[in-house]
């Protein structure tokens, strides 16, 4: 066996280099306790990005439902919004006309079975004569 002062003197170059170097057993457990302290932070990091996943998964639903009720407004050229409408029966030509607040006709379809079928209670206010 060579001694370090041989080696040196032989050696034709040196080099810093990374290589295969045995473990004692307290550099393994040292080690040991590296890894768990990392795989706990990692729990808690999972935790936290689980948490705020389901914000931002959320968020972003909300967002994309928003998008396409605008994009369908701006297909439709109109939007949905509540408002008080007339229903105002056509029973000569059995159509059903439906009247905004301001009176505009906004909607002329057929009447529908059950709208067809008029009750005292639907006539208008007669005057006795």
């Amino acid at each position: 066996m060579r001694t370090l002062n041989e080696i040196k003197t032989l050696a034709t170059r040196t080099a810093v280099e990374n290589r295969p170097s045995n473990l004692a057993d307290s550099d393994i457990l040292r080690a040991t306790d590296i890894v768990a302290n990392l795989m706990y932070e990692q729990d808690l990091d999972d935790e936290e990005f689980k948490l705020h996943r389901t914000e931002y998964t959320a968020r972003k639903k909300e967002r994309a439902q928003s998008m396409r009720t605008i994009f369908a407004d701006i297909r439709g050229k109109q939007t949905m919004k509540e408002q008080t409408v007339y229903y105002v029966p056509d029973f000569d030509k059995l159509r059903m006309e439906i009247y905004n607040e301001a009176g505009d006709l906004i909607e002329n379809r057929r009447m529908r079975p059950e709208e067809r079928q008029t009750s005292i209670h639907d006539l208008p206010n007669a005057k006795a004569a």
